[in-house]
């Protein structure tokens, strides 16, 4: 027994070792189908929490038309409020939560999660959504599946660089499970979270997004989230049309983004004051609009069927934009993915009306404008132009939606980023709390290898006094660093200390019973910290620059079957990492 335990463990710590490289790829590709499965498991089980409850309350779980307007006000209000006074006064802690909370961890943790906020994201995601908070199921899916990816390596010890692609492999398997979509959950993944395209990432990332896609599919079938007849681009006459359509989602993506900012300005209230700001806004909407609470998913579905006319898409879009935008904005954990969708099908639902109007006959049916608004409304507030349009080819099976869809995406994203200089909700977050910092190329590199691939391992812990046949010993295996076990740990260089040992016992002779100070030797000494192996080279330089020193001595312990991980990394060794040539 002892035997395979050892076995084992040798096993895990060269998978560690493999992992701690820049293009570890078997071993991530591994790891992608794992964590996509455990991620589609854990989406589906969040889905089946609202779809269940929801059910036996309202007969299904969007139907808040069956509610009577005041109950509808009180359920939003009341829900909210009892989220905000349980939060500051019961668990006294308010973590961050969706997809701010998985850019954050990435910008300061280095994609490390703790389990805390993510079960707490699971039960306050379901609960938003069954009291009708103006929230999708997307924000949250996506901080559980980073999360349950993260802290699946975390378990394992992994190098932080290979937990960083985790994290990206649960948010494309969370994205793919909520909506069918593999490939846009791949390259939302990449285009939001990890905001990088490689192939050492590239490739988990989709096997992950796979196997969530398959969980989806066990459970829920083929279909994707939404049933689209058969769409196609009527004639080119459109394009000015499309044109328009995109200005037009633009101005609405940067009111959105636009009025979040402004919501942010109130968080100095107390959290349940504000949470109840939210309700209160969502409530007296959907006192009037009763579609405007909860998900939305089946206003969409009328809109596609054309079962809403032109001033009840005006109305919906307008209202489910005050109600999402304010409640994000004031601080409610809200996912807003699925709202911009409603949001955008919307106004493209209305402006199909209006163009089939002035033109009958001569373009597409309404449905094709309700999923360009979707894509174009959902491109330009997560600034994501690339996943939304694939996103709508793999909803609608529709090839010929790629022209108009590339079309009315840029436009949108590009009125919104550019002409009225607005930035995503989650990044405007993190900026008002500090807590997003944009990294420059030589971090960029620095962040995905490990530091246990770049260390020289050939380093030898000692006191700072030792006899004459102790140096001996040490220095017979001609170590390429000495680390001075002190209060202030020390570095020498090997070879010098070798040298100066020679001149010094030829020249004159060493004492054998007398003790020699290894820090009285000449020679460079270098000061140094100790990182953990699971560290990236980023987390290495940075330690470097905070604390001044030109070295980090890299240590572990595996377990008792293991033996213990030593090696010393400079800052030499990782300027020579970035300027050297590599695969991407």
């Amino acid at each position: 027994m002892m035997i395979k335990l050892a076995w084992y463990h040798r096993w895990i710590k060269s998978y560690r070792h493999r992992l701690g490289g820049e293009s570890a790829l078997l071993p991530l590709a591994i790891l992608g189908i794992l964590v996509g499965l455990l991620t589609g498991g854990v989406i589906q089980a969040f889905r089946l929490m609202i779809e269940l409850p929801g059910g036996y309350w309202f007969g299904h779980h969007e139907l808040f038309e069956n509610l009577a307007p005041i109950e509808r006000l009180a359920l939003a209000a009341g829900g909210a409020t009892v989220l905000g006074l349980l939060l500051q006064f019961v668990f006294k802690s308010v973590p961050s939560l969706g997809l701010p909370h998985v850019v954050q961890r990435l910008n300061l943790n280095h994609g490390r999660f703790e389990a805390r906020p993510a079960i707490m994201q699971f039960f306050v995601g379901v609960w938003l959504i069954l009291t009708g908070q103006s929230s999708g199921r997307e924000g949250p899916a996506i901080h559980l599946g980073s999360a349950v990816s993260a802290l699946t390596g975390q378990f394992w010890k992994l190098p932080n660089n290979s937990i960083r692609i985790l994290t990206g492999c649960g948010t494309a398997a969370a994205i793919a499970a909520s909506f069918n979509t593999p490939i846009a959950g791949v390259l939302f993944a990449m285009e939001v979270v990890l905001l990088e395209y490689t192939i050492a990432s590239f490739i988990p990332i989709m096997l992950s997004a796979a196997a969530g896609t398959l969980i989806s599919r066990i459970i829920y079938g083929d279909e994707t989230a939404f049933l689209v007849m058969p769409l196609q681009m009527h004639n080119y006459v459109e394009v000015p049309a499309y044109i328009l359509l995109g200005i037009g989602i633009g101005a609405a993506s940067a009111a959105f983004c636009f009025i979040h900012q402004q919501g942010l300005r109130f968080h100095h209230i107390p959290l349940w004051v504000r949470y109840c700001l939210a309700g209160i806004i969502t409530g007296s909407i959907g006192y009037f609009l009763p579609s405007v609470m909860g998900i939305g998913y089946d206003t969409l579905d009328d809109a596609l069927n054309h079962r809403l006319g032109f001033y009840l898409l005006v109305s919906l879009g307008v209202a489910k934009l005050l109600a999402s935008s304010m409640s994000s904005g004031l601080g409610l954990p809200i996912g807003i993915v699925g709202p911009t969708l409603v949001i955008g099908g919307c106004f493209g639902g209305a402006a199909g009306i209006v163009i089939n109007y002035l033109a009958p006959h001569s373009i597409t049916n309404d449905s094709f404008y309700v999923m360009l608004g979707m894509g174009a409304m959902m491109g330009a507030v997560m600034n994501a132009p690339l996943a939304s349009l694939i996103a709508l080819l793999e909803l609608t099976s529709t090839p010929d939606i790629i022209l108009p869809g590339m079309i009315t995406i840029v436009v949108a994203n590009l009125t919104c980023t550019q002409l009225f200089k607005q930035q995503p909700p989650h990044i405007a977050s993190l900026r008002k709390l500090s807590q997003h910092k944009p990294m420059s190329i030589f971090e960029v590199a620095l962040q995905r290898v490990g530091v246990s691939s770049l260390m020289n391992s050939n380093v030898k812990a000692t006191h700072r006094e030792l006899t004459f046949d102790e140096l001996h010993e040490l220095l017979k295996n001609k170590p390429r660093w000495v680390l001075i076990e002190a209060t202030q740990p020390t570095l020498l260089h090997g070879i010098q200390l070798e040298q100066w040992f020679n001149e010094a016992n030829e020249s004159q002779g060493l004492f054998t019973e007398q003790k020699i100070d290894l820090l009285a030797t000449p020679g460079d000494q270098l000061k140094v910290a100790e990182l953990p192996y699971q560290v990236t080279a980023l987390e290495a330089w940075q330690a470097m620059q905070k604390d001044d020193i030109s070295a980090v001595h890299i240590s572990g312990l595996f377990d008792a079957y293991a033996p213990a991980l030593s090696g010393i990394i400079t800052r030499h060794d990782l300027e020579n990492y970035y300027h050297r040539p590599r695969k991407y």
